[in-house]
């Protein structure tokens, strides 16, 4: 859920040139994820599972509730947190706030599979999207 946050965070960090080259690569990479979406689909390979626990029943109800199983490969949780820090990582000289950044997506990349909401494949191919978009981009246009 933290991904909401890191939406958030781009202008506090990012010059106007750096947010609309991260704006486009959301972009671009939002619609090349639709079309993969349309020409293969997938499913989850297993049922996702609520928690006895009353605390993260509720989590994950509402997790659930909000994401559905659908238009997994590739995971756009990770594309789009990855897009994100990667210009985020770009900005700072910061070994700290590196790592930081560092860390929150290895979080939220692990968390989509912890939380049953995607696979390894998923994750793997939205990292591939996402590291596409970000190092092919060139002054205003992509190069795929």
């Amino acid at each position: 859920m933290s991904l909401y946050l890191l939406f958030l965070l781009p202008p506090f960090f990012l010059n106007v040139e750096q947010l609309q080259q991260l704006g486009k690569q959301i972009i671009f990479a939002t619609i090349l994820s639709g079309i993969i979406f349309l020409v293969f689909p997938a499913e989850l390979g297993f049922e996702r599972v609520i928690p006895d626990n009353p605390f993260y029943a509720s989590l994950y109800s509402g997790m659930f509730f909000v994401d559905l199983p659908h238009n997994l490969v590739p995971s756009l949780h990770v594309i789009f947190s990855a897009l994100i820090l990667f210009s985020l990582l770009q900005s700072t000289h910061s070994t700290v706030q590196k790592s930081v950044w560092w860390g929150w997506l290895i979080l939220i990349s692990l968390s989509t599979l912890l939380v049953h909401q995607h696979h390894l494949l998923d994750i793997l191919t939205g990292m591939l999207v996402a590291i596409g978009f970000r190092y092919n981009y060139n002054k205003g246009e992509i190069h795929v």
